[in-house]
């Protein structure tokens, strides 16, 4: 029976492996995909939606969104927003140091915020329901080591918790987005 036990252990651990494999290899694809984008458009909206919607599709949002800081650098409007929330988000514009995304872009720090109900910093977007955006991710857009913008995901309460793995990601691919 410990035998037996291990051996199912053994499967179990591989199986794992063998997912995250996987979940990593359609990453990096997903990455070469954004760069070749970058490299054959001339247009930013048009480059920066097809970001917007890997980000959205490959981390299971249910919104993705890019916000670029203006000339004076005092907000970032949303420039995209793809999913459910995409009209309030659209809306919106990021004041450094206000909600959870201004404290992301003050710091310049990428975050997962798996809770939002019960973080302070948490502002409700106007046109939208506490429940509607529970968990949220941010990475920064950051061009010549400058706060150029930042990027974000919202899933519902009852999506899956965002991982290291995928803040990982969406640092990856605001790299992208910031080129």
């Amino acid at each position: 029976l410990s035998t037996l036990a291990a051996n199912v252990g053994v499967a179990i651990q591989n199986a794992r492996l063998y997912r995250d494999s996987q979940r990593r290899a359609g990453e990096m694809a997903a990455l070469v995909d954004v760069a070749s984008e970058i490299s054959a458009m001339l247009e930013l909206r048009p480059v920066i939606e097809r970001i917007a919607e890997r980000a959205q599709t490959l981390l299971g949002g249910d919104t993705s969104a890019v916000f670029l800081a203006d000339a004076e650098g005092r907000s970032s409007p949303a420039l995209v927003a793809l999913g459910s929330l995409a009209d309030a988000v659209m809306a919106l514009a990021i004041e450094p140091g206000q909600g959870i995304l201004g404290d992301l872009v003050r710091r310049g720090a990428a975050e997962a915020v798996n809770d939002t109900t019960a973080d302070p910093r948490t502002l409700i977007i106007e046109g939208t329901s506490p429940d509607e955006h529970d968990r949220l991710m941010a990475a920064p857009l950051l061009a010549r080591g400058a706060g150029a913008g930042r990027m974000a995901v919202w899933r519902s309460q009852t999506a899956p918790t965002f991982t290291d793995a995928d803040l990982a990601f969406l640092v990856s691919l605001s790299q992208q987005a910031a080129i």
